[in-house]
């Protein structure tokens, strides 16, 4: 049920509604928490650049290129420090 638009929330509920949950290792069930954390990371980061891409209308030259650059930079930085 892997989707690229479910949330990480949604990701962590499908395992523990659609498996067998409770048959899971102690390993396993850390292993698909961390999965969905990193999901939930990459989400946040994600939109803070499709924020940057909203707010930068810029063809796709060196400059655009250096503020993504930029904006992924910051967007990493920003889910560091908030999380």
């Amino acid at each position: 049920m892997e989707n690229n638009k479910q949330t990480a929330v949604n990701y962590l509920l499908s395992h523990i509604w659609t498996t067998d949950w409770v048959n899971y290792t102690r390993e396993e069930k850390l292993a698909i928490i961390e999965q969905a954390k990193e999901k939930e990371k990459q989400q946040i980061i994600n939109a803070q650049m499709d924020m940057f891409i909203h707010l930068n209308n810029l063809p796709y030259g060196l400059e655009y290129l250096e503020k993504r650059q930029s904006a992924e930079d910051f967007s990493q930085q920003y889910y560091n420090e908030t999380f």
